[in-house]
């Protein structure tokens, strides 16, 4: 093929793939503009919707040989159940994610919807067992059923049969998905401008107050804007899945923010304008995956969705006053006695771990990395107000740092620092989170708070993709082992109990170091940026300023626990910086409680624990106790293999009860 064949055939590619967006970014678009808030479930409720078409085509048993009228009536039936299933579920997102928190915070029902997509995670699972249990017989024995479905498009050119002949190809699920994405667009064009619930829509987006003076139900239009974007969400899944053959694989929280980066730079509210922006991502995706390489394109969507928030922001939002939390409050005596009792305990765990044969030194020093952690973002969450869903790249930044430094390079044979010099390697680890996180913070400058969580978002996946493609620096999808232990001088902090307590004095000082802080006139400053940004400003604090330094402080202490991480377990890999180990951080904070210095932390102890010594004991306990006849039930209740079901409800109830509270 020649640059003309190539560039034309690469357009059809993208067109068709950008038509699938645009019809995911319809349902957004629509939500959004009502609204005015994120749905962060919308990715995974996509997610779902997906592997919903895959178990229906495959247990109707569908194949490209049966008649077209049969197959066309059961496909349309298929499309019937998605869109039905999207509908009844996005109304349960609204009743229990948006209606809960209308008129009292802008933040809370973000992280609301957060813990209803780590549901929405883990009822994928859940419903392929119940498949299996209810309909055994079609069910067959491999997992693969429920991973790809037959080709039910012929794969034959179109261009061939209308007497063209070139070496372009133009098969047929191209053109079905472009005809089915601009007959879906037209037609919602066609009822937001012409039927009497489109434009009580449209006067809802446009002025909520004065549409509700004019006799708009307010209710009822989020039901109804709810329901349909839940609707087009199943229309975008089964067109997914008939170009794909494959349902969306892992988690959909990506998909759903490409979906938002498409509606917002074709025009929130517009469904042209929404087509248009995934016909343009499609493109400069399959323009990224030939040119540059198909693991670059996560990282290009994360730069376009960044680049897309920056140009086109909406216009400015209210201010998130009355963010869920109780107020500032003083460190008791009680609480120091507390503090001080809790050190000790921490002190004495090697001791105990020793006398009682335990073996929970790692696992200690693991969750003293993670209280750290929590701590650098209690700064931004808590004392801020300023959601972070990609904290886990500087985490996983700092720990590659000392990993670098302290590991033979490929190209030169030898580390960067002398084996005995290793441990100055976790202050360029703090360095790198700073840094990093002062990047994150010019984008608070020009950022409110909701698309911050959007931009941080990205972030995590750009340094995901870093990690993971620059093989020549951080060896790629492999993971980098033989990590050494830090040391100063003739100081080897190399036995378990040298790192565990490196890490808990380490983590008492960053303690003492961000009391203080927070005390401080940056800490007042920070706290009043939390309750009302724009009354803060008018008072003269630089909010921009503020908030900037804020995250570099935070940034900074990721990049000291990725170090520590990295040091005591001696290998690492991109998996640290996955948007689920941000979220799960971001759980530590939430029940621990906002504005609080030491809740969080006792926060992050009790959900670590759980996460790593309960669960297992008792998946343990339960596999030797079960009988046989009830092995198949524990195997689909298992609590090891749901624990993001637990998390998604824990964030969700906190989210619920502190904002309840705080509006008492």
């Amino acid at each position: 093929m020649n640059w003309t064949a190539t560039l034309t055939q690469l357009v059809i590619f993208g067109l068709a793939n950008g038509a699938i967006i645009g019809l995911n970014a319809l349902s957004v678009s629509l939500v959004y503009s009502v609204v005015r808030m994120i749905n962060f479930a919308h990715g995974n409720l996509f997610a779902l919707l997906t592997l919903l078409v895959v178990l229906g085509i495959n247990q109707f048993g569908l194949n490209d040989r049966q008649s077209w009228l049969s197959l066309v009536g059961s496909l349309l039936w298929v499309l019937a159940v998605a869109a039905g299933f999207g509908l009844a579920v996005n109304l349960a997102v609204e009743r229990v994610g948006f209606r809960p928190f209308q008129g009292r915070s802008r933040l809370a029902p973000l992280m609301a919807t957060l813990g209803i997509s780590f549901m929405l995670i883990e009822a994928v699972p859940l419903v392929i067992k119940t498949v299996r249990m209810l309909i055994p017989q079609r069910t067959p024995p491999s997992d693969m059923s429920f991973r790809r479905t037959p080709g039910l498009i012929p794969s034959d050119n179109l261009l061939d049969q209308w007497g063209v002949t070139s070496a372009v190809v133009l098969e047929r699920k191209d053109a079905l998905a472009l005809a089915v994405a601009l007959a879906v667009a037209g037609l919602v064009w066609l009822g937001l401008n012409r039927t009497r619930a489109g434009l009580m829509l449209r006067a809802s987006a446009s002025d909520a107050g004065m549409a509700q003076l004019c006799g708009v139900s307010e209710g009822r239009a989020l039901r109804l804007v709810f329901g349909l974007g839940g609707a087009l969400a199943g229309v975008a899944a089964w067109m997914h899945v008939l170009y794909h053959t494959a349902p969306v694989s892992n988690f959909g929280a990506q998909s759903g923010l490409i979906a938002f980066t498409a509606a917002m730079l074709g025009g929130i509210g517009n469904p042209l304008g929404a087509l248009r922006g995934g016909l343009f991502l499609g493109l400069l995706g399959v323009l990224s995956d030939y040119f540059l390489a198909a693991h670059w394109t996560p990282a290009v969507m994360a730069v376009a969705l960044i680049a897309v928030l920056l140009l086109r922001q909406p216009e400015a939002l209210a201010p998130a006053a009355a963010i869920f939390g109780s107020a500032r409050r003083r460190l008791s005596r009680r609480h120091y006695a507390g503090l001080a009792l809790l050190a000790g305990l921490a002190a004495l765990l090697p001791w105990i771990n020793q006398l009682a044969g335990l073996r929970l030194i790692f696992t200690g020093t693991y969750i003293l990395v993670l209280v750290l952690l929590v701590l650098g973002l209690n700064i931004t969450v808590g004392w801020g107000g300023l959601l972070d869903l990609g904290f886990a790249g500087c985490f996983a930044l700092g720990a590659y740092m000392v990993g670098i430094l302290g590991v033979s390079a490929a190209s030169q044979g030898r580390a960067w620092l002398p084996p005995e010099a290793t441990g100055w390697a976790l202050l360029a680890a703090g360095a790198v989170g700073a840094a990093s996180g002062w990047a994150v913070g010019l984008l608070a400058r020009r950022l409110s708070n909701e698309y911050m969580a959007l931009a941080t978002f990205a972030f995590g996946v750009i340094a995901a993709r870093l990690l993971n493609n620059l093989v020549s620096i951080t060896r790629g999808g492999s993971g980098m082992s033989g990590v050494p232990p830090l040391r100063f001088g003739a100081l080897a902090l190399d036995q378990p109990e040298a790192k565990y307590y490196t890490a808990l004095c380490l983590l008492l000082l960053a303690i003492a170091g961000v009391r203080n802080l927070l005390r401080s006139r940056f800490g007042r400053a920070l706290a009043a940026i939390s309750m009302d940004e724009e009354a803060a400003a008018s008072s003269g604090i630089p909010t921009g300023r503020i908030k900037q330094q804020a995250w570099v402080l935070a940034g900074g202490l990721a990049g000291i626990a990725g170090g520590l991480f990295a040091s005591t377990y001696g290998y690492l890999n991109p998996g640290l910086a996955d948007f689920r180990t941000s979220v799960m951080v971001l759980i530590m904070v939430v029940i621990g409680g906002t504005r609080r210095l030491i809740a969080p932390l006792l926060g992050a102890v009790c959900i670590a624990a759980y996460d790593l010594l309960l669960i297992p004991g008792l998946g343990a306990w339960a596999e030797q106790r079960i009988p046989p006849a009830l092995a198949g039930v524990w195997a689909a209740v298992d609590p090891r293999i749901h624990n993001f079901l637990v998390f998604g409800v824990l964030l969700y109830l906190s989210v619920w009860y502190r904002t309840r509270r705080a509006a008492e």
